[in-house]
């Protein structure tokens, strides 16, 4: 099961990792691809904002001229100079007047209304196409605002078309009264006058009204981006394109209109616009002083770009789609050799894990009978591989474990044996593994042989510990083992190469058991001390005389003598 997994794991990564990198170049693509086209969609639609306020800012600026030539000429009239400067013109000389006023309405239908303003007389002669016509006084005119703007001219430029609205009836005159207010007419007002006196004030004035329908029709809204716009004229205000009413502004649209639109050269930028996000175009100032504004809703602008988008998501889908069962099949062929040489090494990886405790079993015991020397130089890292951590280098020692009754328990148990001999390493390795760094080797037969390495200096004297922990190995293996071992230990050294010898003196002397009795604890240096002082010395006259005897025994044999002296 843990093969499959890693098996299914290294697959997985590999289809992920095809499928990332198609899926991470279709994302970054198509993201750069939106934007590149909003950023085309808003160029586009700022070039047709601009175009049509281009348009419009050379249509009034034309107009313009039209109107201040018509205002000359009609300065030049004879006719209409009497309505300028006479204060009580006679009826024929009004009626002239009136009929060229006419004239000149008729053949321009751009114009909306003339006026003369006669100021001795307080009277304003009126030609309009609808509204109010003939002769009326201030206090009868239905467009008070032209009486503000002649008492204000000062505020204006001279020959600049003044944009605003006035009504066509006064209340007077409407059929409903006051309840029923008059329709506005937009307008620019392109006003002629004469002040040269000493109060400057004026002494004649003539005022064409131009329609703003008429001459909207280009500006009022662009078919292309549909946005509406405005007009920012010198005087600082907002006005609508159509109907040249002041526009109200927030404080945020007030800073974004002084700040990035006014007296700037032409650009554009996305900023909100009545609560709406908006594309706003304009124009630097043109000859007037006059800007165009363009709102252009931004929905609108990127509803290309948004159906780009989604064709492009789609297609993304399709192609994401088509990448995954591609990079499935690649990622098949491409894991078909890596899952053998996998394979292959898991398989070594198990024949490695199966054998590893045999052969380390096998180096140990090599080792330790003195087969073959310990490793030096880069070898000892063939230990470690091995998961051999001992350290011959240190203090250490060595504790031979010796199962009593051996042949009785190999009849009983034959080959079953072999298991009851793990256990007891294990056992040994669990006890003394808190104390000490443990290695356990199976040295055939009847015994087990502990390494360990000391790690408190104390032992070097006092072999107290050791004993209690010996004692807790012999009274375990009896516990669960119901098997009686013999232990036998030996001095501390820390000399690798006598690690053979270490052995043998406990393995010589794990034999006093059969003096000392089943399941002894038994210190091989005291056996060796004991053996040094019964050594038995044959006596040297005992010795002469034997040899005596035998040279007797030898010649009588030569000599035929049956008897020895």
């Amino acid at each position: 099961m843990s093969n499959f997994k890693k098996h299914h794991k290294l697959h997985s990564k590999l289809l992920v990792s095809i499928t990332l990198c198609i899926t991470l170049t279709l994302l970054v693509s198509t993201t750069v691809y939106y934007f590149y086209y909003i950023r085309v969609e808003k160029e586009q639609a700022f070039e047709a904002n601009h175009n049509s306020l281009t348009l419009r800012s050379k249509e009034v600026i034309n107009m313009t001229s039209i109107a201040q030539s018509l205002a000359f000429q009609m300065y030049r009239s004879s006719t209409l100079s009497k309505l300028l400067y006479y204060p009580k013109p006679n009826v024929y000389d009004v009626t002239a007047a009136m009929t060229e006023l006419n004239n000149y309405l008729n053949s321009m239908p751009y114009i909306e209304s003339i006026y003369v303003y006669n100021p001795k007389s307080d009277t304003f002669y009126i030609a309009s196409s609808q509204g109010q016509n003939g002769l009326f006084s201030k206090h009868e005119l239905a467009d008070t605002d032209i009486i503000r703007v002649l008492d204000h001219y000062q505020d204006y430029k001279p020959f600049t078309p003044i944009p605003r609205t006035y009504p066509l009836l006064s209340a007077s005159d409407s059929k409903a009264g006051v309840e029923q207010a008059s329709p506005d007419i937009a307008a620019y007002t392109y006003l002629c006058y004469d002040a040269i006196n000493s109060n400057e004030a004026i002494n004649s004035a003539v005022i064409v009204n131009v329609s703003a329908a008429w001459m909207n029709k280009e500006m009022a809204s662009t078919p292309i981006s549909g946005g509406t716009a405005y007009i920012l004229d010198d005087q600082g205000r907002l006005l609508s394109g159509t109907t040249l009413t002041d526009e109200a502004l927030n404080e945020k649209e007030q800073l974004w209109l002084h700040t990035r639109v006014k007296k700037q050269e032409t650009g554009y930028f996305v900023e909100d616009f009545h609560g709406k996000r908006s594309l706003i175009s304009y124009t630097s100032p043109d000859g007037l002083g006059w800007q165009y504004i363009s709102v252009t809703p931004y929905e609108s602008v990127i509803k290309m770009a948004s159906v780009i988008r989604n064709a492009m998501v789609l297609i993304a889908a399709i192609i994401g789609m088509a990448g995954f069962v591609a990079s499935w099949l690649l990622s098949k062929m491409l894991y078909t050799p890596i899952g053998q040489i996998v394979v292959h090494m898991n398989s070594l990886e198990s024949e490695k894990r199966n054998s590893m405790y045999t052969i380390r079993q096998n180096i140990l015991r090599n080792v330790i009978r003195g087969i073959r020397n310990l490793p030096a130089g880069e070898e000892p890292e063939r230990l470690r591989e091995l998961g051999i951590t001992f350290q011959f280098d240190k203090d250490y020692r060595l504790v031979l474990l010796r199962i009593d009754e051996y042949a009785r328990w190999q009849s009983e148990r034959g080959p079953d044996l072999l298991p009851y001999k793990f256990a007891i390493m294990n056992i040994a390795s669990e006890i003394c593994g808190q104390t000490y760094r443990v290695e356990t080797v199976d040295m055939d037969e009847d015994s087990v042989l502990l390494m360990l390495n000391i790690l408190d200096p104390a032992e070097h004297t006092d072999t107290v510990l050791l004993e209690t922990l010996l004692r807790q190995i012999r009274e375990a293996c009896f516990e669960y083992l119901k098997l009686s071992v013999s232990l036998t230990y030996s001095v501390i050294t820390s000399q690798p190469e006598r690690l053979h010898l270490l052995y043998r003196q406990v393995e010589n002397a794990s034999m006093h058991r059969f003096f000392q009795g089943h399941g002894c604890i038994i210190n091989a240096r005291s056996t060796t001390d004991e053996d040094v002082q019964n050594t038995y010395v044959f006596p040297s006259d005992k010795e002469k005389n034997c040899w005596i005897r035998c040279y007797l025994v030898i010649r009588r044999m030569h000599t035929g003598c049956s008897k020895i002296c």
